[in-house]
């Protein structure tokens, strides 16, 4: 019969545990308008470029993401909208194995939508459970710059003028 081990020191759990308090009100955020990847802070939604530590804790985090995918929309009365879909994962995973099920999720969005009406894409990687505001998601996507990029129906509109 194996004996049970109880360690009182488990080096990965430690340091998974360091991981998610130093990421706990904070986020990835991703854009296709070239600004690439940049953290923000949920609680007052500041965004800010990840340090080199922070990039590496992100990168070893062992955890259950839960990730906001978004169309970024524009019709032609220049109303701003999206369409939002939250992904939560059921396992623990690092952040380089997310990104499969995040590129499936959105292509399944895009399905949805108005493809005249297309700005931009983008998501929200949050580190642990995390219940999303379409309000708050929002104002996060318009800091990033989310719908200062014209849609499909624009770009054609400038294309016929020239």
């Amino acid at each position: 019969m194996k004996k049970v081990r109880n360690k009182k020191y488990n080096a990965n759990k430690t340091t998974n545990q360091f991981y998610k308090a130093a990421l706990r009100d904070k986020a990835v955020l991703f854009v296709t308008n070239g600004r690439g990847a940049r953290m923000v802070n949920l609680c007052n939604g500041r965004q800010y470029q990840p340090t080199l530590e922070t990039t590496r804790i992100i990168e070893n985090l062992t955890t259950k993401w839960c990730i906001l995918c978004a169309v970024i929309l524009k019709d032609q009365s220049h109303s701003s909208y999206a369409s939002y879909y939250v992904h939560y994962f059921n396992e623990t995973r690092k952040q380089h194995q997310i990104s499969e099920e995040a590129d499936k999720v959105h292509q399944e969005l895009l399905k949805s939508c108005n493809k005249t009406h297309l700005v931009n894409l983008g998501w929200i990687a949050v580190p642990h459970l995390y219940e999303f505001d379409e309000e708050q998601a929002n104002s996060i996507f318009d800091q990033a710059g989310a719908w200062k990029d014209p849609a499909e129906w624009e770009k054609q509109l400038n294309l016929k003028e020239e």
